[in-house]
C-alpha cells in the first residue's frame, strides 16, 4: 500500500488523527473489496500455516503444563477478512491443525454494553448472527474470565512496522486488550500478553495513526511470515 498521500499518525494540515484513520480505512476497505475469491482462498491457507508456527513459538514461553490446554481468543472473520474464505472454517482449520500439537481451547466474543466483549467458548451450534452480520455465542452460552485466556487472535485493516493496529473503529479490542495487560500487572504477572494480529501481506505499513490508547500487538501474521515487535 503506498503512503504518498502523507498520512501519519500526527495532526497534520489541521486534520485530526481520527480523520487521518478514517481516510486509513476507506482505502484498505477499498483495496479488499478488489482481491478475488481466489486470492483470498490461497492466501488464507498460507496464513493458517503461518499462524500454527507463531501458536506453538508462543506456547513454548508459557508456563504450562503438557496437558494443560492453551486457551486462545479469537474471532469469526466475515467478508474479506483475513481467515474467512479458509475452506471448512477459520476455527476448526485453525483446531484440526493443532490437534495432537498443542491441547487447546478455543473462545470467541459477543459484544456488551460499553465497548466491551464478552468471552465464550466455541461452540457453532450456538451462534447468532448479529444485525451487523458478525456471528457471536447466542444467550445461551456462559462467559469465561478473561484472565484466563492465553493468548488472542485479533481481527484488524492494518498493522505498523512498531505493532500499532488500526481497527474498524468500534474500540472494543483496545478495551479488552488494555483489560486484559492491566489484570496482569495488578495480579503480578508479567505484563506481557500475547496477541496475534491478522492481515493480508500489503497491510503492514510503515506507520498508521495511533492514540495514546491504542494498544501494541507483540506478533502479526501474514501469509508471508510473522512479525514481532519490540518487547514482545
Amino acid at each position: 500500500m503506498q503512503e504518498s498521500d502523507g498520512l501519519c499518525g500526527s495532526d497534520s494540515a489541521g486534520n485530526s488523527i481520527a480523520e487521518h484513520k478514517n481516510a486509513y480505512r476507506r482505502r484498505i476497505r477499498c483495496m479488499r473489496r478488489e482481491l478475488s475469491e481466489a486470492t483470498l482462498r490461497a492466501w488464507d491457507e498460507q496464513l493458517v500455516a503461518q499462524l500454527i508456527t507463531a501458536i506453538d513459538d508462543i506456547a513454548a514461553t508459557l508456563q504450562r503444563t503438557d496437558d494443560e490446554p492453551l486457551v486462545i481468543a479469537t474471532y469469526l472473520p466475515v467478508a474479506n477478512e483475513p481467515g474467512a474464505h479458509t475452506p471448512g472454517g477459520f476455527i476448526p482449520s485453525l483446531l484440526s491443525a493443532l490437534d495432537k500439537r498443542i491441547p487447546c481451547r478455543v473462545v470467541i466474543p459477543r459484544v456488551e454494553d460499553k465497548r466491551q466483549l464478552s468471552w465464550h467458548p466455541w461452540s457453532p451450534e450456538n451462534l447468532v448472527t448479529t444485525s451487523f452480520g458478525i456471528r457471536e455465542p447466542d444467550e445461551r452460552s456462559t462467559p469465561i474470565p478473561l484472565d484466563t485466556v492465553d493468548l488472542a487472535i485479533v481481527p484488524a485493516l492494518a498493522y505498523d512496522v512498531a505493532g500499532y493496529r488500526l481497527g474498524q473503529g468500534g474500540g472494543y479490542y483496545d478495551c479488552t486488550l488494555a483489560d486484559r495487560r492491566s489484570s496482569r500487572q495488578s495480579s503480578g504477572q508479567s505484563s506481557t500478553f500475547h496477541t496475534i494480529g491478522l492481515v493480508h501481506p500489503h497491510e503492514i505499513l510503515p506507520a498508521v495513526p495511533h492514540d495514546d490508547w491504542d494498544v501494541q500487538l507483540t506478533t502479526v501474521v501474514t501469509t508471508l511470515g510473522r512479525h514481532r515487535f519490540p518487547g514482545s
